[in-house]
């Protein structure tokens, strides 16, 4: 209950906030579960190795969104790309308009709002449209500023 109230004061998501509650109760009376079997004389070893089991066929199954987690840890820290610039990745041209851990968000320029999963975005081919205009005209010693924050895109 203290930690309810917690989670209401913070910002997560009430699903987040439900789903965080209701892992956290079950962890706990399986940690429950395997004290008072063991202090009462069962042999908990290979209910343990069960547990292990299951927890390593979990692993297995998340394993794309843990690709997806080092991507997006990789994507901020090498920074390939960064929010207003426009990028041609995964098939899909847009701006960048926010960088997840999971997924990176585009806006197109027909006003579709793209999410890709940072896993293929890291180990995929990428442009940086941005950058390779802001290049082109360095070479030629033109200038242009260059919004920092709010980049809007119409349609072609």
């Amino acid at each position: 209950m203290l930690h309810t109230a917690r989670m209401k004061k913070g910002s997560l998501d009430p699903s987040l906030q439900k789903f965080l509650l209701s892992l956290g109760g079950i962890l706990l009376k399986i940690v429950l579960i395997i004290s008072v079997a063991s202090m009462i004389g069962i042999h908990m070893a290979s209910f343990i190795a069960i547990l292990a089991a299951a927890g390593f066929a979990v692993g297995m199954a998340l394993s794309g969104t843990l690709q997806n987690f080092a991507g997006g840890v990789m994507i901020l820290i090498f920074r390939p790309f960064k929010i207003g610039d426009v990028i041609d990745a995964q098939g899909f041209v847009g701006c960048v308009k926010e960088i997840q851990i999971f997924c990176t968000i585009l806006k197109t320029p027909d006003n579709k709002t793209i999410f890709i999963p940072n896993g293929p975005l890291s180990n995929g081919s990428l442009t940086n449209i941005s950058e390779a205009v802001k290049k082109e005209f360095d070479k030629q010693g033109i200038s242009i500023p260059y919004p920092q924050q709010d980049v809007h895109m119409h349609n072609a």
